[in-house]
Formats: structure tokens, sequence, C-alpha cells
């Protein structure tokens, strides 16, 4: 297995295990000019998305030229990667394999940046290994039975009606019953170096959950709330922004 970055601009497809699911992913290296070589962020995309959203190839662009290398990689049963179903469990596991892959190839200095689901994944893992350095945040959610438990409701009304079923089958279903296992809140009170950010007018997740994030999480912390923009962050002012942001919060504490 190679170590460390090769010449300026290089990216590798790459695959490593994970809980015995191959999981795929692309390693963008740093330039040389700018890199001491041994700094990475692993991006983790949310639910329904993948490593080449185009939130994580303007991210792969930006951080290497800033000296900051970028992995991003599917999750189990997403894009590439091999497996299937969404359980938060799984995804830990998956982002636990991403974080030991990259110190295998010789990075020191970890960080990772979640997008909504991948932002409560990535909260779960950082409170439980000293190998993350430092934390961003983007439209996540952290009550998220409350969350979840409001869209299986909503969905459980057409199921009944197409299938026969109970709400209270959706509702015990192997995906909520796996979130019950986690309680982001109490996790979040174990992490610090992290930069949250949020759109006040985001219909997916309530940006009062990033207040949640941002008062129960360690010093040193920041809260970023645009006062418009979506879920997704898809204005392309809003988004810039908040690659820089992000940027300049690894900058500092990787």
């Amino acid at each position: 297995m190679k170590s460390l970055p090769m010449t300026s601009g290089d990216t590798e497809r790459v695959r490593f295990d994970g809980g015995g699911q191959h999981i795929v992913g692309v390693l963008h290296f740093p330039y040389p000019s700018n890199a001491n070589g041994e700094r990475i962020v692993i991006t983790c995309h949310g639910l329904m998305s993948s490593k080449d959203s185009q939130k994580y190839l303007q991210i792969a662009e930006s951080f290497p030229s800033r000296g900051i290398a970028v992995l991003r990689f599917d999750f189990r049963g997403s894009g590439e990667s091999e497996g299937s179903g969404d359980l938060l469990s799984n995804r830990i596991i998956d982002l636990k394999a991403a974080i030991e892959y990259v110190t295998e190839r010789g990075f020191k200095s970890i960080g990772v940046l979640g997008s909504s689901y991948g932002g409560t994944t990535a909260i779960l893992v950082t409170a439980e290994t000293s190998q993350v350095r430092a934390l961003v945040t983007w439209s996540t959610p952290c009550r998220i039975i409350e969350l979840f438990g409001s869209i299986v409701t909503s969905e459980a009304r057409d199921y009944q009606t197409r299938l026969g079923g109970t709400r209270k089958e959706i509702e015990s279903s192997e995906f909520m019953r796996d979130l019950l296992k986690h309680t982001v809140i109490e996790s979040v009170k174990r992490v610090n170096k992290i930069l949250t950010i949020h759109c006040k007018e985001d219909q997916v997740v309530p940006w009062t959950q990033a207040k949640l994030i941002f008062d129960n999480a360690r010093e040193p912390k920041q809260l970023k709330l645009f006062e418009r923009g979506d879920h997704q962050l898809l204005d392309p002012s809003i988004r810039k922004e908040a690659i820089e942001l992000s940027l300049k919060w690894f900058t500092k504490y990787l």
C-alpha cells in the first residue's frame, strides 16, 4: 500500500473493506507546493446521495489546492460500493473503515465533513475516536428519531392504503430500530473543533437542529446559519461560502 501524495493534482480510485463490503472511493492528493502531505478530509454523503454529488466534487477541487487531501467515498449500498440499506450502524462501520484506510496510507491529521445523514454519522464516529481532529457538518439532523419518525409516519399512510400494511409495521422497521441505538446529542457532547453550517430555509432538517448541535458541542466550536438557502446548499454563492468556511476550519485545526 502506497503512502502519501504523488504529484500535483493526482487522484486515485481506491477500494477498502467496510464490515465485509467493498467500499469504493476517490482519493484526491494535495498540491505538493502547498502541502505537508499529512492532512486529509473524508467526506460523508447523506441519504439518496453518493460521493459524486456536486458538493463533494467541488470540495475535492478546492481543498487539495490549499494543501489538504480529500477522500470521498460511497457508503455501502450507495454509488459504486457493495451492500444495501442505509442503517446508521453500518454507516458508522464504513466511516471507521475509511479512517483506518487513510491512516494506513500515511495521513496523520484527519478531518471529516458530513452532510445531512452523513453529518450524523460523522458526529457519532468523531465522538468515539481521537483520530478525527476536526469536524464540519452541513444540514445535519441530531434528533434523528424525531425527524425520521415524522417521515416514516407520513409514509405509513400511503403504505397502508396501497399494501394494507400498518403504521406500526413501518415504525418498527429495521431502519427505525437501528436509529434507536444511537443518541446524537449525547455523542456531540464529546466533540470539539466542530463547525456546523445550516440554512434557515431548509425544509428537510430544521435549522434548530444545528443550534442543538452547537449548544451541546465542546469548545472550540462555531455555528454558521444562512438566512436563506435549502437543504443541499444549491445556491452557488451559499455553497461557495460554505466550502470556504469549511476549508478555513480544517486549515486551522488539522
